[in-house]
């Protein structure tokens, strides 16, 4: 059997560092997968607590996200805003977000009431969506949205003027805007409160498991590929 040259080496070191490469990025899907698991986990054993009633915004203790609630209150129409770069069934818009006061004097909850057009998105044209008087809502609660950490994606800061347009609902920086005090979570509503076609509430949870299992495979198998092949070239090669 001739000598392994240099070239060899570095073939097969390739193919090693190819594989493991691969093998990493498998286990990452799985790890994954396994949080997708546990998150899906929380929002069904959340989902299934009975609906809670927030009257007066008395918010109990222990986790709230994704806990079903029926809310009733009067609209603050005059302080809505859209959340920009929402689709629905692939078609561009925004979520229309209505403060919901459930008293008088506050506090208010956010309601993420859901989509609209973006040629609807305007601060004059929302107002075709205002429901007046006394409104039940249902929906469920859901955690403020974090900002993202570079500052190129996150919302600028509104430096104590009104902003109708955020990227996100972050409730401790749309605070800032409301004389009032509001919820630390938000209702998405889930049925309209009225026979309009619009706003359109989210569909469902994705509740599945995603890509992550068929990913993570084929991770392993290109890490298996990669020893295989660069074995097979290997042995050619004497």
């Amino acid at each position: 059997m001739r000598r392994m040259r240099l070239r060899h080496w570095a073939f097969v070191g390739l193919a090693v560092a190819v594989a493991a490469a691969c093998v990493a990025l498998g286990l990452w899907q799985l790890s994954r997968l396994s949080q997708r698991r546990a998150a899906n986990e929380l929002i069904r054993t959340q989902a299934s607590l009975p609906p809670l009633d927030l009257a007066g915004g008395e918010l109990p203790a222990g986790i709230l996200a994704y806990r079903s609630a029926q809310i009733t209150g009067t609209y603050d129409s005059s302080r809505q805003i859209i959340l920009l770069n929402r689709t629905y069934n692939d078609e561009p818009g925004s979520h229309l977000i209505t403060p919901l006061l459930l008293t008088p004097d506050g506090p208010a909850i956010l309601i993420d009431r859901g989509w609209i057009p973006f040629e609807q998105s305007s601060s004059e044209d929302i107002t075709r969506f205002d429901q007046p008087g006394v409104v039940k809502v249902k929906g469920g609660l859901r955690s403020s949205q974090p900002e993202p950490g570079w500052s190129i994606l996150a919302d600028p800061p509104s430096n104590g003027t009104w902003r109708g347009s955020w990227r996100y609902l972050n409730i401790d920086r749309l605070q800032e805007q409301f004389p009032y005090d509001v919820l630390p979570v938000y209702l998405a509503q889930s049925e309209p409160s009225s026979d309009a076609p619009l706003p359109r509430p989210d569909a469902a949870l994705d509740l599945s498991e995603g890509p992550h299992l068929s990913y993570a495979i084929q991770w392993f198998s290109f890490a298996a590929i990669a020893l295989v092949g660069g074995g097979i070239w290997l042995r050619r090669q004497f």
